[in-house]
């Protein structure tokens, strides 16, 4: 993988699974990473097998309130955000995210 050093990654769904793992994957390349999830013990169990790049952030992406919350306290946490991964579970409502609702989202 390249050399990701300096840039942060977002990751929905981190706690288990293909989220945990492409945690482990963008640490191992130098990046920041801030772990969502609902599951709160297992993304800390996960921030502190990373170490000091990674930030967890208990989180219901059904909530926009919570996603904009998260965003913002990895941008102050690491100074931006250059990655999103989004592995979280969620299916309705299906639309664009330029022309998604936030509100139905919830």
């Amino acid at each position: 993988m390249t050399d990701l050093t300096g840039k942060t990654v977002l990751i929905t769904g981190a706690s288990k699974g293909i989220g945990a793992e492409t945690a482990r994957v963008f640490a191992a390349a130098g990046a920041n990473v801030a772990l969502l999830a609902r599951s709160s013990d297992q993304i800390g169990a996960l921030a502190g097998e990373i170490g000091e790049r990674a930030l967890a952030i208990p989180c219901d992406v059904g909530r926009y309130w919570q996603v904009d919350t998260a965003v913002s306290a990895t941008v102050k946490a690491f100074g931006g955000l250059d990655i999103l991964i989004g592995n979280a579970g969620v299916i309705e409502p299906i639309s664009h995210m330029a022309t998604a609702n936030p509100d139905e989202w919830g």
